[in-house]
């Protein structure tokens, strides 16, 4: 039901959307949603495959295909068991990898596979919200531009999708026995400390004295991908349902940026480029300032 629900929402906004405003120029809306997205996919399918090339190698397998990654990932074996601390899932990569790597390259190594498995993660979620985009389309169809017969049906159902997904919500929380008024206020509290977490990381990038080599900076920089903004990413859908699309959209629109932006920088530290990759922060960093602007506004609408 919580699936089934989190398709309901999105689709129905986008329809009722659509419906209300005439399929008005809706190509173009679709198109510019479509492109962003395509463009992050794409992104972070580049820095998966690198990843997932880097543990091949060090496993003595093959590169899997990017579709078998999480499956591939799993059955690695890499990941911390539990009852297990970092110590000791080091000392068993160590007995299963090949020999004559380092205890630096083993523990980055470790660090990588969590970042992997976290870049696999963001790929299922924006393969997701690509799918839903193009179903709108497929619903809506292409042409721009003119009020369309069909407008007023996509309106009522993109209201009944709405109802029907706000309706399975709120029995998801009735049963949860939570109260979204009483818990609101705590829950934006939350996320304002991660989003603020994230950029005073990124703020200390910035002021560093003499900044990193490559190295020293892409481990930072795992880091905070792993930090704040995995613990953000994982829990991007339940905020869709919590927030609502429009407040979530103006909210995410700056976070998905700022992630982005330090996938990049990443991306040119691990090339050997630090220097490129600290012209990325500052950007990041401003983007997650627009990110807890928008953030503000939602949370005076709660307090009002």
């Amino acid at each position: 039901m919580k699936l089934l629900t989190r398709f309901l929402i999105p689709l129905g906004v986008v329809l009722a959307a659509l419906g209300a405003a005439g399929f008005h120029d809706p190509a173009g809306v679709l198109d510019r949603g479509e492109e962003r997205l395509a463009g992050e996919t794409a992104e972070t399918t580049e820095r998966l495959l690198h990843l997932l090339a880097e543990m091949a190698e060090a496993a003595g397998e093959v590169v899997p295909p990017r579709q078998e990654a999480a499956v591939w990932l799993q059955g690695l074996g890499w990941a911390l068991r539990e009852g297990e601390d970092e110590s000791a899932r080091l000392l068993r990569l160590r007995e299963t990898l090949a020999g004559g790597l380092s205890e630096d390259r083993i523990r980055e190594l470790a660090g990588h596979f969590d970042l992997a498995v976290a870049q696999a993660r963001r790929l299922e979620r924006l393969e997701r919200e690509l799918a839903r985009i193009r179903e709108a389309r497929a619903v809506g169809g292409e042409e721009a531009g003119g009020r369309e017969p069909g407008a007023s049906s996509l309106f009522v159902i993109g209201l009944l999708l709405l109802g029907a997904g706000g309706f399975l919500a709120r029995q998801q929380r009735l049963q949860a026995g939570v109260s979204v008024s009483g818990r609101a206020a705590g829950e934006l509290s939350d996320l304002r400390s991660r989003l603020e977490q994230a950029r005073e990381a990124l703020e200390a990038l910035e002021l560093e004295a003499h900044p990193l080599e490559a190295g020293p900076l892409r481990e930072r920089l795992d880091e905070i991908q792993k930090g704040p903004f995995l613990e953000i990413s994982d829990a991007s859908e339940d905020w869709m349902l919590r927030l609502g699309f429009a407040a979530y959209a103006r909210i995410w629109d700056g976070f998905a940026s700022a992630e982005r932006l330090t996938a990049r920088a990443w991306s040119m530290a691990t090339d050997g480029f630090p220097g490129e990759a600290f012209r990325e922060l500052p950007r990041a960093r401003a983007a997650l300032e627009r990110s807890l602007a928008a953030l503000a506004e939602v949370e005076a609408g709660v307090r009002g």
